[in-house]
């Protein structure tokens, strides 16, 4: 359905990485409209979600809006029934903040592993745990997913991996197991606090799993479905300051669309082949960012090395690029990409504040480098000065001192030795005078 395939369901909200836009240091993506991608293979479930935008989308919305109203009425006289009860339930993480029941038992032995490809069906809705009011938030059918690559709200994603096929469970679960601490505004859950009673509760069915396909074999518009899917996930937890999840859907987007990576191994159209090349681009310049944030300085200039190897004037990445070099010290180097940059927004009074940002950091790598190349001067002249034989009035102190010390040392040792000269002397005086008595 139109809804199952923009999950989460910010379809006006979704962010668009557009490499010819201006650039910002903080927020780099823009708002996004949905792709007009023509499906021409025939394949059901690309079919299913990227044409179904084009025909009659609002009737089709408004008509499912009503659906939702009579299911919620339904859903509040089916679910809180005897369903609830906590003693029937599974703890799955053993903290009782995410339970699962098995109404319909699927086929034995046939759970799913990571990174196969589930299809589901699922009724999310909220309770409030004081009054057990029950509201519908969505109705999702035939939504396809891979495991464990943060493709679907995290309670399903960790839940599917306990049922076996054809199985439908009931899952009762805290907010930040579907939309994090933060709740989520679109859809009206509110965020976690002290006062809040509210949970999560997900009619769950397990239709099919398979093994992942060979990329490689897919049609370029399953490529671009799949990318567009893992970026739009990416783009969700990106605005949700979640930058660690987002760079993974990112990278799992990439699996789909690098086709150095992954070769197109069918026949294709030229169009859709540069189509999937600007979605490249597109997410390749996001992952510099989140990694740019992350402070992953290295990742971000592999990612926008990427992006330069096809558009060399890509403004975004050319000034990622800079601030990387900026921040990891290589000011030499920061400096050309920055320069470029300020060349080509020349004229484009839109980007007013990031020209200033640029000018002041390629003013303070000339001035590091100015600082480097004086101390770098003084200390090869100090290497190769000539020695000199005069001394600093401290370097004779130190050497009077030191001469004194020896002297005061030598001194000391002249008692002794003229003790043990009385000594012998007396000795040998003595020795003397018995000789001759007795001679």
């Amino acid at each position: 359905s139109f809804r199952s395939c923009l999950l989460p369901d910010v379809a006006n909200e979704i962010v668009e990485e557009n490499h010819r836009n201006s650039t910002d240091d903080n927020i780099e993506f823009e708002n996004e409209s949905i792709e007009q991608v023509n499906i021409q293979n025939g394949n059901h479930f690309v079919e299913e979600c990227l044409t179904s935008q084009l025909i009659d989308t609002e009737d089709r919305l408004e008509i499912k809006s009503n659906n939702l109203n009579n299911e919620d009425d339904e859903k509040q006289s089916s679910v809180s029934n005897s369903k609830l009860n906590p003693s029937e339930f599974e703890d799955i993480l053993g903290n009782k903040s995410l339970l699962k029941q098995t109404t319909v038992t699927g086929e034995s032995d046939s759970r799913p592993t990571r990174s196969t490809m589930a299809t589901v069906s699922y009724k999310l809705s909220i309770i409030d745990s004081l009054t057990s009011n029950i509201h519908l938030i969505e109705n999702v059918s035939k939504e396809r997913f891979f495991i464990s690559e943060c493709d679907i709200i995290g309670a399903i994603d960790i839940c599917v991996q306990s049922m076996n096929r054809g199985e439908c469970a009931l899952i009762n679960c805290d907010i930040r197991h579907c939309y994090g601490d933060m709740g989520c505004h679109e859809k009206q859950i509110p965020a976690i606090s002290t006062n809040n009673s509210y949970r999560m509760l997900i009619e769950l069915e397990l239709h099919d799993w398979q093994t992942p396909p060979n990329i490689r074999k897919l049609s370029i518009d399953e490529r671009l479905y799949w990318g567009d899917k893992k970026r739009h996930m990416g783009n969700f937890h990106y605005r949700r300051q979640d930058n660690s999840t987002s760079l993974q859907c990112y990278n799992g987007a990439l699996r789909f669309l690098n086709t150095d990576l992954n070769p197109i191994l069918i026949s294709f159209d030229e169009n859709q082949r540069i189509i999937l090349k600007d979605r490249y681009i597109q997410v390749e310049n996001n992952v510099a960012q989140v990694n740019l944030l992350l402070k992953n300085y290295n990742a971000c200039l592999n990612a926008v090395e990427n992006v330069l190897k096809y558009d060399p004037n890509n403004v975004k990445a050319l000034f990622r690029q800079g601030k990387a070099f900026f921040q990891l010290g290589l000011y030499d180097k920061a400096i050309p990409p920055l320069k470029v940059f300020m060349q080509i927004q020349k004229g484009n009074s839109n980007a007013t504040v990031d020209k200033e940002k640029v000018t002041e950091m390629i003013q303070i790598c000339e001035t590091k480098l100015a600082h480097y190349e004086k101390s770098e001067k003084e200390i090869y002249q100090r290497m190769f000065r000539p020695k000199t034989t005069t001394s600093s009035p401290s370097n004779q102190q130190r050497q009077t001192k030191t001469t004194n010390q020896i002297d005061n040392k030598n001194d000391s040792w002249w008692p002794y030795v003229a003790l043990g000269s009385a000594v012998l002397a007396t000795v040998a005086l003595v020795t003397f005078i018995k000789h001759r008595k007795i001679s």
